[in-house]
């Protein structure tokens, strides 16, 4: 565990608990669940957070050229047709991280996609730190995978759920989930892999995928005995509706 990570989990062993996270299901999102502490993510929040970049979130800095001195901020984009569940995330998920105004179309006309971000602040730059590596060759920072510290901390259930959410599909010819993974290492893939495996007892495998540029891994949890519907009765209850298609 690196010194900014330590960082991290001193801040927030101080101010939260780790205890059981809330379910959506059948009810509304409640007090206790969004409110934030110095603009900081509640526990539920961190949980959904990492989950997210897990997939296709990312954080950004504004000042691009002057990243020493602002503070970052996350950015989610999915497509139109779940614009219903966008604005649940942006609105009810991750309250009080993300401004009121209604997520961003592109294109404006006929949109296909929408995209909104959350307030920039020092507990998402300090996130960055974790998320990040920075290439001097290129100039350019790569998401990558944080350590199994830090997931033991800020992964389970509710990020598996919002990992899918965003980044999981139901392959109908495979009759299984699949999780898009192209972006990390073969090796991250693999050490996530086993990270399920050890935390929930789920059976996965890496699925090459031929890319423009090289090869790519894809998560494939394996069909056979309860392996699909334990993780189906994992990650159900904090599926938006109108996102169970992903589940099979």
């Amino acid at each position: 565990m690196n010194i900014t990570e330590n960082l991290i989990f001193n801040k927030n062993i101080k101010k939260y608990s780790s205890s059981p996270t809330p379910s959506y299901v059948n009810r509304d999102v409640t007090k206790k669940d969004i409110v934030n502490i110095d603009n900081c993510p509640t526990p539920y929040q961190q949980y959904v957070i990492t989950g997210l970049l897990l997939g296709d979130g990312y954080m950004r800095n504004s000042n691009s050229n002057k990243r020493s001195t602002g503070n970052c901020r996350l950015e989610f984009t999915f497509k139109a047709s779940v614009y219903e569940f966008i604005c649940w995330l942006k609105f009810e998920v991750l309250k009080g991280l993300c401004t009121d105004t209604k997520p961003c179309p592109y294109p404006k006309e006929n949109p296909t996609q929408y995209n909104f971000q959350s307030k920039a602040n020092a507990f998402i730059t300090d996130l960055h730190k974790i998320w990040y590596s920075y290439n001097s060759l290129t100039n350019k920072y790569t998401k990558i995978v944080p350590s199994n510290e830090f997931l033991s901390l800020y992964f389970n259930e509710v990020s598996l759920a919002h990992w899918i959410l965003g980044d999981g599909y139901y392959d109908n010819n495979s009759k299984t989930i699949i999780i898009c993974s192209e972006n990390f290492t073969y090796e991250d893939v693999l050490r996530l892999i086993k990270f399920l495996e050890s935390k929930y007892e789920l059976i996965a495998t890496a699925q090459k995928r031929k890319l423009k540029e090289g090869v790519g891994y894809r998560i494939r949890f394996s069909s056979k005995g309860d392996n699909l519907e334990n993780l189906r009765n994992l990650i159900k209850p904090y599926m938006h509706p109108l996102m169970l298609y992903k589940l099979g």
